[in-house]
C-alpha cells in the first residue's frame, strides 16, 4: 500500500469524532460552513479508501464515496433542486457500489441467514415504494429509480463473497436512505437526522473497511 497509508484504528476514531461533531452540530443548523462538517468525515473516508485499497477496487470505491460527498453537499446546502441533485449523486454512488458488489457474486456459497436478509430487502423494498411514492409528486420516477437501485445494491453486498461488514454496510445504508426519505415525503421520526446520518457514516465506513478487509484477504 502507499506510503501515505494511515493505519485503520488510528481513522477508524478520527472519522467517529468527526462524526460525533456534525451529530452534536444537528440542532444547531443552519449554520456557517455546516456542509464542510457534514462531509468532513466521508472525506477521511475517501482517503481511507485511496490509501487502503488497490487496483480496480480503489478506484470504484472512491467513486462511489466521492459521489457520496457531492450527495452530502448537495442535500445541505440551500439551493434548487437540493434534493434532486443529492438524488442523482447518491444514485451514482449506488450504481457503483452494486457494480463492485456483484463482481464476487456466488449465489451458491451464500449463506442461509444472507439469503434471508435478501428476501427481506426485496419485501422491505416493495412496501417502502408502495408507501412512499404516491406521496413523491413529480419526483415519483426519480425515487422510483433510486428504490430499485437501492435495493439492487444490497442484494448485491448481501449475494456477494465480500465480508459481512459489507452486507452490514449496505443494510445500514437503506436503513438511513429509508429514514431520509419517510423523513422527507412523510412525517419525520423523532431523531430523524440524527439517526440518518449515523447509520450513513457507519454504513460507509463498513463499507470500505469490509472491501479493504477483502482484498486483505486475498493478497494474503
Amino acid at each position: 500500500m502507499t506510503s501515505l497509508s494511515l493505519k485503520t484504528p488510528i481513522f477508524r476514531y478520527v472519522i467517529l469524532v468527526f462524526a460525533l461533531c456534525y451529530l452534536i452540530s444537528l440542532p444547531y443548523r443552519p449554520y456557517l460552513g455546516d456542509f464542510l462538517v457534514k462531509v468532513f468525515p466521508m472525506l477521511l473516508i475517501l482517503f481511507l479508501a485511496i490509501t487502503q485499497l488497490s487496483g480496480k477496487y480503489r478506484i470504484l470505491m472512491a467513486i462511489g464515496v466521492l459521489a457520496s460527498c457531492f450527495g452530502d453537499v448537495f442535500l445541505a446546502l440551500p439551493i434548487t433542486n437540493s434534493f434532486l441533485l443529492g438524488l442523482g449523486a447518491f444514485l451514482i454512488a449506488q450504481l457503483v457500489y452494486a457494480v463492485t458488489y456483484f463482481q464476487t457474486a456466488n449465489w451458491a456459497q451464500v449463506t442461509h441467514w444472507r439469503k434471508m436478509l435478501v428476501a427481506v430487502i426485496l419485501l422491505f423494498s416493495i412496501l417502502m415504494a408502495t408507501y412512499l411514492l404516491p406521496d413523491t409528486g413529480e419526483m415519483q420516477i426519480p425515487v422510483a429509480i433510486y428504490l430499485a437501485v437501492v435495493c439492487s445494491m444490497g442484494i448485491a453486498a448481501f449475494t456477494s463473497a465480500l465480508p459481512n461488514k459489507v452486507a452490514l454496510g449496505a443494510l445500514s445504508f437503506i436503513v438511513s436512505d429509508s429514514i431520509l426519505a419517510m423523513s422527507f415525503f412523510k412525517t419525520p421520526l423523532p431523531m430523524s437526522d440524527v439517526l440518518v446520518m449515523a447509520s450513513y457514516y457507519l454504513a460507509q465506513y463498513l463499507m470500505v473497511k469490509g472491501m479493504i478487509d477483502y482484498q486483505g484477504e486475498q493478497s494474503a
